[in-house]
Parts: C-alpha cells; structure tokens; sequence
C-alpha cells in the first residue's frame, strides 16, 4: 500500500476511535440529503418528494440527471419511518442497535447516488458504465449543546466498486420559532477500490486521450447548510446545499475536468400518522387476498371501467396483504399495508414475487341519514421491489427504447362493499368483496432510484378483505 494511502486510512480509523466513545442520536445520513424527520416519535410514518441537482465531476456531463430521461436533476420519492428498532429516512434505511444508551448505533445501508452513463459523451466510447450502489455499514451519533458529530463507516453491499467509505460530519442545528438552520463540514475518506471505480481508467479502456489511470484513495472536506420550515404540524419543507473539494487523486484522472462540486436537494415531507398504538389502543389489522390478470389500459383509464386483458400477454397475480391503521379520520382512514404478490409469466419467464410497501387513504359512503355502510373508496401509494421485471414492463419499454428497473413507484385503487350488505348478517362482519387496481410505473423516467423508467404495468384484480 503507498505512504499516503496508509495515512489516509490511518486517519480515518483515528476518527473511528475517537468517536467510539460516546453517542448519542442518530445522525447518519450524509448531511446534503437528511430529510428532517429523525426527531420525530418513534412509529411516525411520513411521505414526500425531493428534487437533486448537482455537478457532476465527469467530463462533457455538466450535471447529475440522467441522460436516459434527459434530465438536469434526479427526483427522489421519499418513504419515511422512524421506530424503535427499523427506520428509513429516504435514501436511507436501518436498525437501531442501541437506541436509549448512551452510545447510539445503527446498522445502516445507504443508496450510493454516484455514477457514470458512457453514452453521455463519445469520449467515454469503449469504457463500461460506473454504476450506482448500495452501501452498508454502521453509523455512530453524538448530540451535545454545542453540536452534533456523526461517524459512518460503510462498504458496498452490491460488490460494485468495492470499496470503503469513512465520514465524520459536524452540524450545529440552529431553531428560530419555524425554521431550523444547520451548518455543517465533513471529512470524508474513501479507499483506493471506491475511487478506482469511479474515477480510474483500465488498461483495456485507455486510448491517447484518455490514458489508463488508477487513483489513490481520497481524503476531502464538504460544507453544507440545510434549512427546513415547519409549514403545518405535519408539512415540512426543507433545502439543503453543499460544496466538495476533490481530493488531487480524483481531479487527476482523466475522466474529470472539475476541482469542486456544488449540490442541492430540495423537497418536502408529509407525516400521515402513527404506526405504533398508544399505551392501553388496541390496533386496527386488516387482511386481503386478491387475484387477477395483467390489463391493457393505463391506470387512470381502468379508473373508467376499461378492465381488458393485455392482448399481447396472459399473464396474472395473486397475493396477500397486511394492513394497519396509522389515523382514524372523520372522513378517510389511513393505513400503512404491506403486500407479498405472485406473478404468474405464462411461460414467458419464470414466475417471481413482488413485495410492496404503501400507504392507503380509504373512505366510506353511507347511506342517507343512517350509519350504514355501503361502500369503501381507497387510494394508496407507495414503492414495489420485484424479483424480476413483469413481461409486460420488458414489452412496453422495449418498444420506446427505455429502461426497465426492479424498483418502481407502486399505486393501488380499491372500492369494494360490506358482505353483510350483500349475504346479509350472517356474512362475517367487517368483511368486503370488491376490485382493486395496480400499477406499477417510475415517476415520469426522473428517478435515479427507480431507474428512470417512465412506464409500468397494470394489474386488475379482485379482493376479498376483512378488518380485526
């Protein structure tokens, strides 16, 4: 290992023990995408959007946005949850391992949002693409009167690039009344396997212009300020920005024409309610099953009554869901669900699972000047993983020459009717037969995380779902 490799590195395990001695709150995110939601009580669920610009460090790409969308910035979907032990803060998640000690620790896995499209610039010609990862590692928080100091250290869980990263951040919040300012400044290492990826060059890449190039590792500083208003008691805008200094071994590669970096990730969030009960509340569970069939019109359309099957597939899904209610309103309920769906493929590809997480607004209609029941009209979103890309998703991004992504925002419409209103009382109670609608799709192919896919797919289905 060269001199200052070992130096780096030794620097970096001398904050890791300087820090090990006591913590307090969880701080791990890095400080230019926290989302102002780790202070919230324990069992808070909240939604949101967020817009990321930035330079990029690349030559002939001028900004971070992807160019498979033709964007100038990312739009990250922000799904948030803070409890006891799990939470997730955007582009974020993890446990906390020490939650009420004074030592404060969490496991971590954190999306990595660097990466390089070689079809963004001919220059890039015969070189593979520097994708973005998942990292995982542990987060270590201090919070005293005079700041916040905040250690991770975290590696690639994807076996990407490979490397290491070690960051030590200071912030000072600082409140007036609604609005909460934080300065803060960052000293970030990353190792020789992280920076070689993104910024080095192979032999079997190098040409006279760009010549093969294999950096050190990287010792920087970034200062940022983030800002954030307290709109209403559940809305909160913020805006943060930062700048970076790269480190020699960077700005020396020849894929970099950039010394600094500015950025900024600007959004809000909207807190739903509650997942845990309070002391002596019993909690509102629901269960369903449902089964059906890919369809052919959009989402909104099937909304009109265009139920068809898709014609160019016979494809289906049947799953099972979990719900809990988060806040009994007077005019919607919400409810915080969980699905696990099977794809049946038809012999196109093997069958595969999609789980689903989402929140559902769900509304009742009575009948005139009585308490009784007729129907439930819900609506939810949320975001699906599945194991391999629906067929219907390959054919209709293949024939517009987009991406495809396990990863998708997820909607869901529900209405169905009370069994007692059809079988009479001897029908279970709080049990209802009705058709649900599901899409999956990104958000308008500007979204970095949901692989910048602009279409979906559609599945019509019915249910049967009862509350306890």
């Amino acid at each position: 290992m060269p001199l200052s490799q070992k130096n780096r590195f030794s620097t970096g395990c001398l904050y890791l023990a300087l820090l090990a001695g006591g913590m307090e709150s969880v701080q791990a995110q890095p400080p230019i995408t926290r989302i102002p939601f780790e202070s919230s009580e324990p069992g808070s669920v909240a939604v949101g959007f967020a817009w990321r610009w930035g330079d990029s460090p690349y030559v002939d790409v001028d900004d971070i946005g992807s160019i498979y969308g033709n964007n100038s910035s990312d739009l990250v979907p922000l799904y948030l949850y803070e409890g006891k032990r799990l939470f997730a803060h955007g582009t974020e998640a993890g446990i906390h391992m020490l939650p009420d000690r004074p030592v404060r620790v969490d496991l971590i896995a954190r999306y990595r949002l660097d990466r390089l499209e070689v079809e963004a610039s001919e220059f890039y010609a015969g070189m593979s693409d520097r994708k973005q990862s998942l990292d995982g590692g542990v987060a270590l928080t201090l919070e005293q009167p005079w700041g916040t100091v905040a250690f991770t250290a975290v590696s690639d869980l994807l076996a990407r690039h490979n490397g290491e990263e070690l960051d030590l951040t200071y912030l000072l919040p600082l409140e007036y009344g609604r609005w909460t300012f934080t300065p803060s400044a960052s000293l970030v290492y990353q190792s020789r396997d992280l920076t070689d990826y993104y910024f080095g060059v192979s032999d079997s890449e190098a040409r006279v212009d760009r010549p093969a190039y294999r950096p050190d590792s990287a010792l920087f500083w970034r200062a940022g300020l983030n800002t954030s208003y307290q709109l209403s008691r559940n809305l909160q805008l913020f805006a943060n920005v930062s700048y970076t200094a790269l480190d020699e071994t960077v700005q020396d590669s020849p894929l970099t024409d950039r010394d600094n970096l500015f950025a900024s990730f600007v959004g809000g969030s909207y807190t739903l309610g509650n997942a845990l009960p309070k002391p002596g509340e019993k909690g509102t569970w629901s269960y369903r099953i449902n089964a059906g069939y890919t369809g052919e019109a959009t989402f909104a359309k099937t909304h009109t009554g265009d139920l068809r099957r898709y014609k160019d597939l016979d494809s289906s899904m049947a799953g099972f869901t979990i719900g809990k209610l988060f806040n009994d309103g007077r005019r919607a309920d919400l409810w915080g669900r969980i699905s696990v769906n099977r794809h049946f493929q038809d012999g196109y590809q093997k069958d595969f699972f999609e789980y689903v997480a989402y929140v559902m607004a769900m509304g009742s209609g009575y009948a005139p000047w009585s308490d009784r029941e007729l129907f439930r009209y819900g609506f939810g979103f949320g975001i699906s993983y599945a194991e391999r890309i629906p067929y219907a998703e390959r054919i209709k991004q293949i024939r517009h020459g987009d991406e495809v992504s396990h990863w998708l925002n997820y909607l869901e419409a529900q209405v169905d009717f009370p069994l007692q209103n059809l079988f009479g009382k001897r029908a279970p109670r709080d049990c209802y037969i009705g058709l649900s609608l599901v899409h999956r799709s990104g958000i308008f192919g500007g979204s970095d995380m949901l692989g910048n896919t602009d279409g979906g797919s559609e599945i019509v289905t019915g249910h049967i779902e009862c509350k306890r």
